[in-house]
């Protein structure tokens, strides 16, 4: 009976790629394990992603990244891209590749990692990762399955955005609030143009 590994990634992690090169390397030894590669974006939207020009990135990868992966010998630089791209669609996009083979949506794994951390890639456009799809051989109804992907997430973003404000009591009374001060504001508008009316009128 076959045992499946689940791995939590991202690609926009570069220990994800770095741990790749020594779990390649023992898979031949258990060849009844079966790897299922999940989907776990670290910094998802509206969360700001990180930036290559603050302190964090360049310390974390001169202090564990380089000397992890000169040991592995394995391929990698930090990427220059500012800030660092979401990762939804890049997923969205492994979700489409998997139907094509296990093959196929490993390398479409190794590829798009690659793409980001070897050639310096913005992973978050849908131009790249549609050529990148197309190269590991998923590019049939790529581009529209990520359209759809981008549009259904953006529609979800704002449904979330009005239950949270119809749900939450704090944010229901800070708009009714606003509401009765801009009724407020709109009345005193009101009187005065009808003062300045009567004024005029005396004038005449």
């Amino acid at each position: 009976m076959p045992l499946t590994l689940q791995i939590f990634s991202d690609y926009v992690c570069p220990f994800c790629l770095l741990a790749k090169a020594p779990l390649d390397a023992i898979l031949p030894e258990f060849p009844d394990l079966e790897i299922e590669w999940m989907p776990f974006e670290l910094r998802p939207f509206p969360t700001p992603t990180l930036r290559p020009e603050d302190p964090y990135l360049p310390q974390i990868w001169a202090q564990s990244v380089y000397p992890m992966a000169a040991r592995l010998g394995v391929e990698i630089k930090l990427p220059s891209i500012s800030p660092q791209p979401y990762t939804h669609l890049a997923f969205e996009g492994f979700q489409h590749a998997k139907p094509f083979g296990k093959t196929v949506g490993n390398a479409y794994n190794e590829r798009i990692l690659r793409a980001f951390f070897v050639e310096n890639r913005d992973i978050g456009d849908v131009e790249v990762l549609s050529e990148l799809a197309q190269e590991v051989g998923a590019g049939e109804g790529f581009r529209e399955a990520l359209e759809r992907a981008a549009t259904a997430k953006r529609t979800k973003r704002r449904c979330d955005t009005r239950r949270k404000l119809v749900l939450n009591p704090s944010r229901r009374w800070c708009w009714a609030i606003a509401a009765s001060r801009a009724c407020k504001a709109r009345r005193r508008c009101g009187g005065l143009s009808r003062w300045r009316r009567k004024r005029l009128d005396k004038l005449k």
